[in-house]
């Protein structure tokens, strides 16, 4: 029996010894004195890159299902302005793949070794021009289709003369469709502010939405889920049917899941809360993993309702002393809820500077509130515009998501017996 044990325990050491895992090596040059954070970030596991003083990183993560990730980027120049970067990085076999990167000129060049990894290099390169060159010439709406195909081609292309792997084929010909509708989208905002619209048959004879994002590595594009949202708010007018169709068209596990949920975080911000909505709610939830997390968030937002108490949260002031609203009992209360970063915030301050001064009645009490989660931010801001009086920062983001805050500047109007008067009140800047 000892000896049995001791033989499985032996099987369990060479299994573990060769679990599968990818490599990921390469060199990083950038110019001098700029900074840079890098990570390499897959559907469950992200790992820092960090470059030695020869310029050269390795790092070895566990293989997974997906064999696709995505290389980060966040540089700091010199004089303190930043910009990003992201490319696919593809393990075939579960291949060690190395990679060179150089950094100047506000932009990353990057070389691959083996041959998928180059041809994701050749077609982002590709991308990178062609997207400029888009957004800077104007097109007429009846000329879009025609330049929009030019990224859809190029993809085929490559398929066709550098032949890749099915897994890689797929991958690439998704990263053109899902760049071609979210030009599409993005154009559709664009002409929509100047009263135009674009032609009905931009997306004809492309798949439908599901057959394109609906894949397992659908986190390694941003615009996936921005795009089935919109799909299934577009398809279905209500929670229900929309998590009906999701049900329907979406296979992919992590990402029905995620849109499940996005669903149920649109029904926060859209309906105003009531005890039907909530029960409502509480039905859309059921077996929802963190579905409970979502009725808890909606219960938090009967704190928008005219007639609802002042929520029980805690604020600091400057010197660092603790405050409450419910500490001005007998009082109404005008609120103000900015930030230092917040431009129209800024902009209402002198008004209300000026109305605090015409308002005589000592019963009245003005608080100021800021978002800021940079600190000293708040402080420097508060110096530039001699703000003064009872001015508080949130320590955590629970006060504006109890008040379902979607908007910065927001005034709020709490009557002397404590509850919410006016949910959105009038701006200093056209009372004064």
């Amino acid at each position: 029996m000892k000896r049995f044990c001791f033989y499985l325990f032996v099987l369990a050491c060479v299994a573990c010894r060769n679990k599968p895992e990818y490599t990921f090596t390469g060199e990083l040059y950038s110019t001098e004195g700029i900074s840079y954070r890098l990570s390499l970030q897959g559907n469950d596991t992200t790992a820092s890159i960090v470059p030695d003083s020869c310029h050269r990183f390795s790092v070895t993560l566990p293989a997974g299902n997906i064999p696709f990730f995505n290389f980060n980027g966040v540089v700091t120049e010199k004089d303190g302005e930043k910009w990003q970067f992201s490319t696919p990085v593809y393990f075939q076999n579960s291949k060690p793949v190395k990679m060179k990167f150089v950094l100047q000129n506000q932009e990353a060049m990057i070389e691959a070794v083996d041959k998928g990894n180059r041809m994701l290099q050749e077609f982002r390169a590709y991308m990178l021009q062609s997207g400029k060159t888009f957004w800077q010439s104007s097109s007429a709406p009846g000329e879009l289709k025609g330049k929009l195909s030019d990224f859809l081609q190029e993809a085929k292309r490559l398929i066709a003369t550098r032949q890749p792997d099915e897994v890689l084929a797929d991958y690439l010909n998704t990263w053109s469709l899902i760049t071609y509708l979210e030009i599409v989208q993005n154009m559709a905002h664009h002409y929509g502010r100047q009263g135009m619209q674009l032609p009905e048959d931009l997306t004809s004879g492309l798949p439908e939405v599901p057959a394109i994002v609906d894949k397992p590595y659908w986190r390694q594009f941003y615009g996936s889920k921005i795009l089935a949202l919109s799909y299934l708010r577009k398809q279905a007018r209500t929670p229900e049917e929309q998590i009906r169709l999701l049900k329907e068209q979406f296979r992919t596990p992590s990402m029905r899941e995620a849109l499940h949920l996005s669903i149920l975080a649109n029904y926060i911000s859209e309906y105003p809360y009531s005890e039907e909505n909530l029960i409502r709610l509480e039905t859309l939830c059921e077996g929802v993993p963190g579905g409970e997390d979502v009725v808890h968030q909606y219960r938090e937002k009967r704190f928008s309702v005219v007639g609802a108490p002042i929520p029980d949260v805690t604020f600091e002031d400057r010197s660092g002393n603790q405050h409450r609203l419910s500490d001005f009992k007998d009082k109404y209360l005008y609120i103000d809820l900015w930030a230092s970063w917040c431009s129209p915030c800024c902009a209402e301050i002198p008004y209300l500077q000026k109305l605090e001064k015409s308002v005589t009645n000592p019963d009245v009490v003005f608080v100021s509130i800021s978002l800021d989660e940079n600190r000293e931010a708040w402080e420097k801001k508060m110096d530039q515009l001699k703000l003064d009086g009872h001015q508080w920062i949130v320590k955590d983001g629970a006060f504006t998501d109890m008040l379902n805050v979607r908007g910065i500047p927001h005034f709020l109007l709490y009557g002397k017996d404590g509850k919410l008067m006016q949910y959105k009140a009038e701006h200093p800047s056209i009372g004064v």
